[in-house]
């Protein structure tokens, strides 16, 4: 499960397909759910209902009611396969039966005979597909805009459609292009979000119609050689979208730019990344080397101090300062055989002849030791 997880990930669909595709040949139901959900949509690899419809049934056969509900699907209305009701029924018993709720509300919503073909061999559900999606074109081309897939993006939005069809309601007297219109815009939407950048630029509904309102004005008042907009720009599309020109400059740097890899190379020899141009945050040689000077020059200068203390005086500051464990004026006085207080007034006239020999050297000393 976790290897279909992370196959899952894959924000490439190509690769994920590949990833999915040995896990459910070994029979990993979740896997040839996955796969088969690629074929129905054509993601990452060709549309194929007959494709997707073996590895449905496969996925159903081990007990997956999500791909008993969806086989059912197919059977109903017969992609990858004739059309048959009583199939259909049979698979929507064994998905309710696990407790799906999809497959519950069409048991109660009933099945519908096999659709009936016309001479083109077409049903009415796909000439109205046909229709609906020729008519809005033109939506499709303009929520592409430039650098866009229109072919993954047409997939996304007839799955979109057929999910319109799955939900719509005549009862509500709406029509139904008007309906799809709505969740072929979203489906579309949604691709392009997912695959304009790695970095998610909208998260929230604010940042989506922020986004995508921000193309469309960018377009329009980007007329500068270089296509960016100017500060007049952003303050007018700021107050026009109701954001602040903060958002919008954050926006602008998604909108305007793709991804781009660090492993670019850059020049006509191609020796150079863009890797190879950022700053490095580590310290470098010099400061590395000034450190550890300046670290040695103290080390020498404690050591100088503690040269000028008697026996006594240098073991009590090397137990209160220098040690792992500072000890206690106690313990030292226990291990003198002293009181704590002459250990205390050892230790301030040793500090002092420290401090006295420091000063020699800096101006501050007690910068090195705390007398």
């Amino acid at each position: 499960m976790d290897a279909v997880k992370a196959a899952v990930r894959v924000r490439d669909y190509a690769r994920a397909a590949q990833l999915l595709k040995p896990l459910a040949e070994q029979g990993d139901a979740e896997a040839q759910y996955r796969l088969a959900a690629m074929y129905r949509a054509g993601q990452g690899v060709p549309k194929d209902h007959e494709t997707a419809f073996r590895w449905l049934k496969a996925a159903a056969a081990a007990g997956h009611a999500k791909a008993q509900y969806n086989l059912g699907v197919m059977y109903e209305n017969g992609w990858g396969t004739d059309p048959d009701p009583g199939a259909a029924l049979a698979w929507y018993r064994k998905s309710a039966d696990q407790g799906y709720g999809m497959a519950r509300a069409k048991l109660k919503e009933g099945v519908a005979a096999a659709p009936p073909k016309d001479a083109g061999g077409a049903s009415p559900r796909e000439r109205l597909f046909a229709a609906v999606r020729d008519g809005r074109a033109d939506l499709v081309e303009a929520l592409l805009g430039e650098g866009a897939a229109p072919d993954a993006a047409d997939d996304h939005g007839r799955t979109a459609l057929m999910e319109a069809a799955e939900r719509f309601d005549p009862e509500r007297n709406v029509r139904f292009s008007t309906y799809a219109t709505w969740w072929i815009v979203a489906g579309i939407q949604n691709y392009i979000l997912r695959n304009s950048s790695i970095v998610r630029a909208a998260t929230t509904p604010k940042q989506r119609r922020l986004f995508f309102n921000l193309r469309r004005l960018r377009a329009r008042h980007a007329a500068r050689f270089d296509g960016r907009l100017s500060s007049d720009d952003r303050e007018m599309i700021a107050e026009r979208l109701g954001a602040t020109v903060a958002e919008i400059e954050r926006m602008e740097a998604h909108v305007a730019r793709s991804d781009q890899s660090l492993n670019t190379p850059i020049g006509d020899d191609e020796a150079i990344e863009q890797i190879d141009l950022l700053a490095d945050g580590s310290p470098n040689p010099e400061d590395i080397e000034v450190s550890a000077s300046g670290r040695r020059a103290r080390s020498d200068w404690i050591d100088k101090a503690l040269d000028r203390l008697s026996t006594r005086e240098r073991e009590i500051i090397a137990q209160r300062f220098l040690a792992e464990r500072r000890i206690t004026l106690a313990e030292i006085g226990e291990n003198f055989g002293v009181s704590k207080e002459r250990v205390r007034q050892i230790e301030g006239r040793a500090l002092q002849k420290m401090h006295a020999t420091l000063s020699e050297y800096i101006d501050r000393p007690d910068e090195l030791f705390d007398v």
